[in-house]
């Protein structure tokens, strides 16, 4: 497995300051989510919810990491989602816009390796990166009105992009057999295990993941 350094985030300000279910902020969940992979995103319009798979890094408050870290975002009451899927790399504003239909997203995932999301924010992040791509649309479907949260995903290759942007409501956790989690513990599950791979716990050692030190001359 090919080493990832990976810097500590940073505190940014996010658009949506209201948090989620059992006080989980949308920090809480850029941390549960960073460096899942993306496994892939299931649209059902009748039903305005999105399912989206994840293979998340998370340790529990004791023990092992669970064999299966396999986890399922519900997204509910979905008024809009929207992707951008170009044959290029991803700073390339020339790259051609591929056609995308939504019952397509998990096969073109899958195509892509199913590779981890990163950069620790996902979820009511602004529009300042989503303003980089969102003229150049391959998918653009509007279900309802509103849509107080948002949640950018992507995949990226050496020759091809894949960004998505789903505007949502609610949010519930499930795992990989549908049973729900609490959304604190999801959150708690991600952050303890971040916290341990920094601390040097050998709980998150295998995932070829190595952090950042701090410059001893800066």
């Amino acid at each position: 497995m090919a080493r990832k350094l990976i810097a500590k985030r940073q505190r940014h300000h996010y658009r949506h300051p209201v948090p989620f279910a059992d006080d989980v902020t949308a920090e809480d969940l850029g941390m549960a989510l960073n460096e899942a992979g993306l496994l892939f995103v299931k649209c059902e319009k009748d039903l305005r919810r999105i399912l989206v798979g994840v293979n998340v890094l998370s340790l529990p408050e004791h023990g092992p990491e669970s064999d299966d870290r396999r986890r399922l975002l519900e997204l509910r009451r979905v008024s809009r989602i929207v992707c951008s899927y170009r044959g290029g790399h991803w700073d390339d504003e020339d790259a051609p816009i591929l056609g995308l239909a939504t019952e397509q997203l998990s096969e073109v995932i899958v195509d892509f390796g199913q590779v981890p999301i990163y950069g620790w924010e996902f979820v009511d992040v602004g529009d300042e990166h989503f303003g980089r791509w969102a003229g150049r649309l391959s998918l653009d479907e509007t279900w309802a009105e509103g849509g107080s949260h948002t949640i950018d995903l992507f995949q990226d290759a050496a020759d091809r992009i894949l960004d998505i942007r789903i505007w949502f409501e609610d949010l519930e956790v499930r795992t990989s057999g549908g049973d729900p989690i609490p959304l604190g513990s999801f959150a708690r599950g991600g952050r303890r295990w971040w916290d341990a791979r920094y601390a040097g716990d050998e709980r998150a050692a295998d995932h070829g993941i190595f952090p950042l030190r701090p410059d001893p001359e800066a």
